[in-house]
């Protein structure tokens, strides 16, 4: 076999390198618009967190070609002090992205980024009636009161721990392999695991 010599050597990682920023180039641009994940996205999200959360859905939009959103929806349950709690949670977060060898990384607009409590069940119950029935006597201002406040500090809470948690788990890291054909935008997770997302229609 004929020896390659250093320049040669060099040549081609150069035109290696080249071809990924190329490629590179071009999913930055393919990617632009919104994508809507797929039911197997969900169930694999599941899957991470060991079924304590049941994903209704897993969205990114990418603006251009730095900034993007991600957004999802899920429900989580957990019992405490004898309670079963149920809570269904929008986040909402701003992101830089990048592309680099086809791998998706990202870092989160912390400022920007909001959680949402859509519903929020004690004992299947409404968390608010909970407090009417708890607050028996005390004016309906004084219950909503307490309420907005306990959900605006649950809601900080969740967006600190699901910050955190995102820091724990990989910081920027979130898939590589990166392919977008005829619609359809995939990639593979630290563990390998597929994730698809399909564009959303106008």
């Amino acid at each position: 076999m004929k020896r390659l010599s250093l320049a040669s050597i060099l040549c081609l990682l150069l035109a290696l390198v080249g071809l990924s920023s190329c490629n590179d180039s071009s999913l930055r641009k393919e990617i632009l618009g919104e994508w809507v994940g797929d039911p197997s996205t969900l169930k694999a999200l599941e899957k991470m967190t060991d079924g304590e959360a049941k994903f209704h859905s897993f969205d990114f939009t990418f603006s251009d070609e730095t900034k993007g959103v991600l957004n999802f929806e899920y429900t989580v349950s957990t019992k405490v002090d004898g309670e079963e709690m149920t809570l269904r949670l929008a986040f909402v977060a701003p992101i830089t992205y990048k592309i680099l060898g086809g791998r998706l990384t990202f870092k989160f607009d912390q400022a920007a980024t909001r959680a949402e409590i859509l519903e929020y069940l004690i004992n299947g119950k409404e968390c608010i009636e909970v407090l009417r029935e708890a607050a028996e006597g005390k004016e309906e201002q004084f219950i909503q009161d307490t309420y907005e406040k306990m959900k605006r500090e649950m809601e900080e809470s969740v967006k600190e721990g699901m910050l955190e948690g995102f820091v724990e788990a990989g910081g920027e890291a979130f898939g590589n392999d990166l392919k977008v054909k005829d619609g359809i935008m995939t990639m593979k997770d630290e563990d390998q695991v597929l994730l698809s997302f399909h564009r959303k229609k106008s």
